[in-house]
């Protein structure tokens, strides 16, 4: 196929400020055979007045409106309506340079035996400055190495499937290591995207949660162990230097909830939600840690206590997950 269609998902929520410029990121390809799929994922803001009266000057924006369901429920919904032979999708937030596509589908087309393509982009700090962030894609077990910026074929996405709605905030790490345990990443080594930290409304504690849902998601794959998982956990709490001989104690306490939560199919966002909630209370339960045999029956008795009451929390907050 000559002139192959593009599809580029967009997912939005609540960003009719930001989105107008991701959009025309889009549209204004050098490569323009593309659909421009938006993915309004229920915003309460004038997202559909903006999307509209740009579709309404390019019939290439397609515009579909849904009930909130978080970023990879967003992502299936809009792959499923997709026709393209070459897929990607952006953030409302940031935007690819002018070439973009055309540079991934032409090193797509020239090594036909790669899936997918990445390239590096240019990052925009909180004070404007800029610098180019390579992500060679060679490294996935250790890290997410793809980036903002990526193309697959079509018969990537029939292979793969859905993104996994039970890895929320490491969706897309998930979906690329799958990837790449069946299909040859290739890396264009030029920024082709640009990243805008000043756009990036995670906060503190959601970037721990991304960072616990990444270790779950790695021991998932297992690219590590339940071991590695609750050391984690506990080493960011302070680890030998808070806990001293406690430590050990309190990494396999940790450890006995992650195994039990995972034998009951708990799911993994919720685990890492009850993780989360977990790592805030270990400092704590290191409080009850001693040598007498009272004090560590007691520990076992607020530990248990603590499941009970996440759970009973989660099911509440989050609906049942058991």
């Amino acid at each position: 196929m000559k002139n192959p269609l593009v599809s580029i998902i967009l997912p939005t929520y609540n960003r009719s400020s930001q989105l107008p410029k991701a959009i025309l990121s889009c549209l204004n390809q050098t490569y323009e055979n593309i659909e421009l799929i938006v993915i309004d994922d229920g915003s309460k803001d004038k997202t559909k007045q903006v999307v509209k009266k740009l579709s309404k000057e390019d019939s290439r924006i397609y515009y579909h409106k849904k009930e909130n369901g978080g970023l990879p429920n967003a992502l299936n919904y809009g792959f499923n309506r997709a026709k393209g032979e070459f897929l990607t999708w952006t953030s409302d937030d940031n935007q690819y340079r002018n070439n973009a596509i055309e540079t991934m589908l032409n090193y797509l087309n020239f090594h036909p035996d790669v899936g997918l393509v990445n390239a590096n982009m240019t990052v925009i700090d909180n004070e404007g400055k800029k610098f180019e962030k390579e992500l060679p894609g060679t490294n996935i077990p250790e890290e997410n190495s793809i980036g903002a910026c990526f193309l697959y074929r079509k018969g990537v996405y029939n292979k793969i499937g859905n993104y996994n709605e039970d890895f929320s905030l490491a969706e897309d790490y998930d979906y690329w290591i799958r990837v790449w345990k069946n299909f040859k990443i290739g890396h264009i080594n030029k920024s082709l995207y640009v990243y805008s930290l000043g756009n990036d409304t995670m906060t503190i504690r959601d970037n721990w949660k991304i960072q616990i849902m990444t270790s779950l998601l790695k021991y998932s794959h297992g690219f590590i162990n339940i071991n590695d998982v609750s050391d984690f956990l506990v080493d960011s709490q302070g680890g030998d230097i808070v806990f001293g001989k406690r430590t050990n104690e309190i990494k396999r306490i940790t450890k006995t909830i992650l195994e039990n939560l995972i034998a009951q199919k708990t799911k993994f966002t919720s685990i890492g939600e009850i993780s989360f909630l977990l790592t805030n209370m270990i400092k704590i339960c290191s409080d009850c840690l001693d040598e007498e045999k009272a004090e560590k029956e007691r520990l076992a008795e607020e530990i248990i206590k603590l499941e009970n009451s996440t759970l009973h929390k989660l099911n509440k907050r989050l609906g049942n997950f058991l």
